[in-house]
Order: structure tokens, then C-alpha cells, then sequence
């Protein structure tokens, strides 16, 4: 199914019936994720399973998003469907949206799934990587060497960025540059419904079966 959300379509599977449980997915991934646990929680619940803008089956947004925008998608989600305080279930960057939205919004309970949120700390040849880019952009911008530009930063790009990076279009690219380099720990102390922190390989494992490995 599908609905319409400022002009944009985002895909969404509902079945169920009961409390309302929202299944949000990692970054490259979308519902197939959490098929398992959306055929086992519909005996129980009213499960929607949604694409996020950019995965799936939902079109990508008008331009990079940040887990605000994606958030605010949800909201609007959430508003159409009649949906009232739901029970959030996101894994990965799935998570960081949960966070956002409980953070400003009514839910009844929260379960984050090896969620994302919380900014790492860097090593030096990340700084390396990203300083290098940015020296490359600024020089490759004078005279007589813009021709090349692109293509000269295109390469480093491949070199450097992540496989999520490399396997996105340009605005996910920038977009997962924005929602990585967040961090949402000012934002958890209002969070102040039940959370549970499912976290580790095992626990992963019972939960996604068929998955060995997910990546943020």
C-alpha cells in the first residue's frame, strides 16, 4: 500500500489487529527487514511496517534529510492513519528516528533495536579522509581545474566513502552524511515512555533469523 505524504509516495504494510506497533528499518534496508517479527507480532497487534523515504519502494525525499525530516514524515504517517500512541520498534537508523519522534511526540513504549543515535568517536584517519575530500573540493574548484572536478572527486569518493555511501543516489548520500554525523543524546532524557535496548550478535540473531548481518 501506499500513501501520499507532501507529495511524495511512502510504501507501507499494515496487518494486524490491536494496539498499534510501527516496524522502522536500517539504513539500506526496508519492511523485508522486520518481515519475521511483523508476521509474529500481527497475531497480537496492528503492525505497520513503513519504507522510509529513499528505501524500498517509497521515493526518495526532495532533498537531504536529517532524522528531523524523517521524523516529521512519520508524524504526518501516524496523523493520516488515526494511529495514537503507538509502540515504536526501530532498528539501526530506524532507531534514530524513534528517538527523534518520542522525543517530541506521544508514544506508549519504545524498542530500539541495535539502534543508531549516538555520534562515535572518530580515529584520526577518518578526520584524514574527511579533511582530504574537503582540501581536494576547494582546490579542484580554481581555474583551469574545475573540468575535472567532478570526475577527480566522484573517484575519491568511491575510495573513501562507506558501501551504504557508495550504494546510495546523491541525495541519500547526503543524507546519510547528515543523520550519521548527528547525535541525539540532549534528546533522550525526554524520552520518558518504557524503552527497551535490544543490543549484540545473539540477540540479532533471534530476532532476524534469516539475517546474519545488518549494517547502519
Amino acid at each position: 500500500m501506499f500513501i501520499d505524504i507532501h507529495g511524495k509516495q511512502v510504501h507501507f504494510h499494515c496487518s494486524g489487529e490491536g494496539k498499534d506497533v510501527l516496524l522502522l528499518h536500517g539504513w539500506g534496508a526496508n519492511i523485508q527487514a522486520f518481515g519475521p517479527v511483523h508476521r509474529n507480532l500481527e497475531q497480537h497487534f496492528k503492525v505497520w511496517s513503513i519504507d522510509l523515504p529513499g528505501f524500498g519502494e517509497s521515493e526518495e525525499p526532495p532533498k537531504p534529510w536529517g532524522s528531523d525530516d524523517f521524523a516529521k514524515m512519520l508524524r504526518e504517517f501516524i496523523l493520516k492513519q488515526n494511529i495514537e500512541d503507538p509502540i515504536l520498534i526501530g532498528h539501526s537508523n530506524g532507531g534514530r528516528v524513534s528517538i527523534r519522534y518520542a522525543s517530541e511526540h506521544p508514544v506508549n513504549k519504545v524498542i530500539l533495536v541495535d539502534s543508531a543515535g549516538v555520534k562515535p568517536k572518530r580515529k584520526l584517519n577518518y578526520y584524514m579522509k574527511v579533511y582530504s575530500f574537503k582540501t581536494a573540493k576547494k582546490i579542484l574548484s580554481l581555474p583551469g581545474l574545475r573540468s575535472r572536478k567532478e570526475e577527480i572527486l566522484s573517484s575519491m569518493k568511491k575510495k573513501v566513502g562507506s558501501t551504504d555511501y557508495q550504494n546510495a543516489s546523491g541525495v541519500m548520500q547526503q543524507t546519510l552524511v547528515r543523520v550519521v554525523n548527528e547525535d541525539l543524546q540532549h534528546l533522550m532524557p525526554k524520552v520518558t515512555v518504557p524503552t527497551l535496548l535490544v543490543w549484540g550478535r545473539r540477540m540479532m540473531t533471534l530476532l532476524f533469523p534469516t539475517v546474519k548481518r545488518w549494517r547502519s
